[in-house]
């Protein structure tokens, strides 16, 4: 696998992990929704970097799993401390965007990424 092979669009990908955040966050105000925002074009970004890095092969699997690991954990930080933000509002929102961003790149990368 190259990254000729294939391309992530991560305009798309952003914007559909964003559309689930505000799902997700659409009774708790334009604030939160920022700052969530913000936050998730940064780990759309990082996802697409953990896409070429693996894709160029100078990654394997399991440090890309390692990796995205750790901005999904960074992501669940920022959402959590955002004040009036609850722990299961951030974890449903979490759930949201990932779920979308996996079912882009679990099938792209053939193994469970997030």
């Amino acid at each position: 696998m190259t990254a000729n092979d294939v391309t992530v669009d991560i305009t798309a990908l952003g914007t559909s992990m964003i559309d689930a955040a505000r799902a997700a966050l659409s009774d708790r105000g334009p604030a939160l929704q920022a700052a969530a925002e913000m936050e998730l074009r940064r780990m759309a970004g990082a996802l697409a970097d953990i896409w070429t890095l693996l894709a160029k092969g100078e990654i394997d699997p399991e440090r890309a799993k390692a990796l995205a690991n750790i901005h999904r954990l960074s992501v669940r930080s920022v959402l959590r401390s955002v004040e009036g933000l609850g722990v299961l509002a951030a974890d449903q929102t979490l759930q949201a965007v990932t779920g979308v961003a996996a079912s882009v790149l679990n099938r792209i990368v053939g193994f469970k990424l997030l």
